[in-house]
């Protein structure tokens, strides 16, 4: 099994002295570390936001992830659920929006109606992040009704998320 870089050269210039074998390990000593890096991120934003609001860079930046940003699933932080946890703590892959039903599932509604007009015509879609949360090339996990924010491991990551607002 070999070790996944990091994605994205953006990001993995920013946790330098982390390697991607210590933050997607799953055993229990590391997962006690992520779940600590999930917890400061989560008190990171919350001092962020009662600064200055939905308005601070900072908040802004630690709510709109991109791919490459070491993420955790807030949504579910308080919830007692190991599996979560597990699954909801890694590298953001990628941000998509997909159909809310399979084609099969489409299908099958639009012949319900028999070409009479639809409630809602268009395909629903909605919004799916692809998470590698473990060191197999296949630790992936897709979430749907999440929400994730950015665990800022850089010493620098304040000062770039304010300096970005700047520019703005």
């Amino acid at each position: 099994m070999t070790t996944p870089e990091l994605p994205h050269n953006r990001y993995s210039e920013q946790v330098d002295s982390i390697k991607a074998a210590e933050l997607l390990a799953l055993d229990e000593k590391s997962l006690a570390w992520r779940r600590a890096l999930a917890t400061i991120a989560e008190q990171t934003h919350t001092a962020a936001l009662r600064a200055m609001g939905n308005l601070s860079p900072l908040a802004v930046r630690l709510m709109n992830p991109v791919p490459g940003d070491i993420v955790f699933e807030h949504l579910s932080f308080y919830m007692d659920d190991p599996e979560r946890h597990m699954k909801g703590f890694g590298i953001l892959d990628k941000i998509a929006m997909e159909p809310f039903y399979s084609d099969e599932q489409w299908a099958a509604i639009v012949s319900e109606y028999n070409g009479a007009a639809m409630p809602t015509p268009n395909r629903t879609s909605e919004t799916a992040y692809y998470i590698h949360y473990g060191p197999a090339e296949d630790d992936v996990c897709r979430w749907t009704n999440a929400s994730f924010l950015v665990v800022p491991l850089s010493p620098s990551f304040v000062s770039e998320a304010l300096f970005i607002a700047t520019d703005i």
